[in-house]
């Protein structure tokens, strides 16, 4: 069963879209409230006053306009608040404004206005409905914008009738700029333009809005992509692979590779059901990614129960070395922390062992043309594996390879385990327990069995087979379950002179 954050990526549709692209127009819509009511409220103040104050009775119908405009602005600013400024409502509310030039223009001409509609009809009174119309766009709605065209069109031809006999007797030395002001074709073109002016507001809008949906469906998917690739690959990978500044094939470059496994998984993962095994896995990989991420390191690929992690790429680490040990002590420590809860749950005591090499390999995307992965491949992946495996035999959580140890400058405390022969190889390689950062004091019994182990081993490679018995022996006496110790009794048993190391 996939986990909700996962399923959740595949519900996206044009609601949700339509849903903000609602709510940013209304927003628009009630800014736009406000910057009307900024010119509204001081026209009405000051018609007010000059209607009051200095008896001016001939802009009471243009106070009365004003008044209006300062309702619909409060209104447009209130509904757009509420997000309720859009489709119907939107044209309810809207329309009124755009037609209100037109409406004060018809009302001077009933109520016997000095020039009546004449005197506005060619004024700059009449393009301010140009102006409205354009800013119908804003809306995003094609119908309403061809709504308020046409409206302000067919009423523009009403003004004109109604002023067509007051047209009629202006007289002028020109005779051409007398037929400007009354000839019939001029007033049609003009309301034929506030038509064409809605009809291509209309069709911007359908434009934008296509372009809208498109732009956001493009970057739901390129969302989906970058979430459902950032499961199956480092997020850093993804981010690299689409910006395309990871290519097919690689180079060659030196980092740090760890591999993390489950001690006696087949063991446990028996005692549990698919599902619940499914979600162990999920809470032991979270806890586990957490502190690789933390050390900067890249999750590279996960076998079973096998963590694999990259340290230096694709984004290079210069301490790459020091940060994967750092990973693996914080994982242990991680582990250690969780494990008296997954017990009280009744789930096994989990312990994990860790490997860590350093050295050269080949890392970038990797496969053939049809399928690739961002992967490391090379003999020193291999070993860092094996080493994972040897910490089975010794009976330790960390084994580190001496490369990665002398790349670490000292950083931590560690104990020189035994050189082993790594198949393909023909020096032998040194290995080392990992106790922990130098800047954590390791608990006592740790130090003196470390110091026992180095002066054992020390006499062990000097084969010395009976005193090397007896070093080992003291290691035993203090710490009865020092798998390495024991496993070198073992060998001593077989050959008392000192023997090459283990086969790795």
């Amino acid at each position: 069963m996939n986990p909700p954050e996962f399923n959740s990526m595949f519900q996206y549709d044009d609601s949700t879209i339509e849903a903000k692209l609602r709510e940013q127009v209304s927003s628009s819509i009630s800014k736009g409230g406000v910057v009307a009511l900024g010119f509204t409220v001081p026209t009405v103040a000051l018609l007010a006053v000059l209607c009051v104050a200095g008896g001016r009775r001939d802009l009471q119908l243009g106070l009365a306009f004003a008044s209006l405009g300062l309702v619909q602005s409060f209104a447009a600013y209130r509904f757009g608040k509420m997000g309720r400024a859009t489709g119907r409502n939107g044209t309810y509310l809207l329309l009124p404004l755009v037609v209100l030039p037109l409406v004060a223009a018809i009302g001077s001409h009933f109520l016997g206005q000095p020039g009546g509609a004449a005197a506005l009809l060619n004024a700059p009174f009449t393009f301010i409905m140009f102006h409205l119309v354009v800013l119908t766009g804003f809306a995003l709605d094609a119908r309403f914008s061809m709504l308020a065209g046409f409206v302000c069109a067919a009423g523009y031809l009403a003004m004109y009738l109604l002023a067509r006999e007051q047209l009629a007797q202006i007289s002028a030395p020109d005779p051409l700029v007398s037929r400007v002001f009354s000839d019939p074709a001029m007033h049609v073109i003009k309301a034929a333009l506030l038509a064409v002016a809605g009809i291509v507001m209309a069709l911007l809008s359908v434009t934008t809005r296509r372009l809208i949906f498109r732009v956001s469906r493009e970057e739901q998917e390129k969302s989906f992509i970058r979430n459902t690739f950032g499961m199956i690959v480092d997020p850093r990978v993804r981010d690299r692979m689409i910006r395309g500044q990871i290519e097919l094939g690689g180079e060659i470059r030196v980092n740090t590779v760890l591999f993390c496994d489950i001690r006696g998984f087949s063991t446990f993962s028996e005692r549990m059901s698919p599902k619940e095994l499914l979600h162990f896995m999920k809470d032991y990989f979270d806890l586990m990614n957490a502190e690789i991420r933390g050390q900067e390191g890249t999750i590279m690929e996960y076998v079973g129960d096998e963590v694999m992690a990259l340290f230096g790429a694709p984004l290079p680490l210069p301490d790459h070395a020091e940060r994967a040990l750092g990973a693996a002590c914080r994982m242990q420590q991680a582990l250690a922390a969780q494990r008296p809860a997954w017990e009280r749950e009744g789930k096994p005591p989990v312990r994990a062992g860790v490997g860590v090499h350093t050295g050269s390999m080949l890392v970038g995307n990797i496969g053939s043309s049809e399928r690739y992965k961002y992967g490391a491949i090379g003999d020193n992946v291999n070993l860092a594996s094996r080493l994972q495996g040897l910490t089975k035999e010794y009976g330790v959580s960390v084994i580190a390879s001496d490369e990665t140890v002398r790349e670490a400058a000292g950083r931590f405390h560690v104990r020189e385990l035994d050189r082993v022969r790594v198949r393909g190889r023909e020096a032998e390689v040194g290995i080392y327990e990992v106790l922990g950062p130098i800047g954590e004091e390791l608990p006592p019994t740790v130090q003196t069995l470390a110091a026992a182990y180095e002066q054992a081993l020390r006499i062990y490679r000097q084969e010395a087979g009976p005193q090397a018995r007896e070093a080992f022996a003291r290691c035993l006496e203090l710490d009865p379950t020092d798998r390495a110790s024991a496993l070198f009794l073992e060998r001593l048993a077989v050959s008392p002179s000192a023997s090459a190391g283990a086969q790795a």
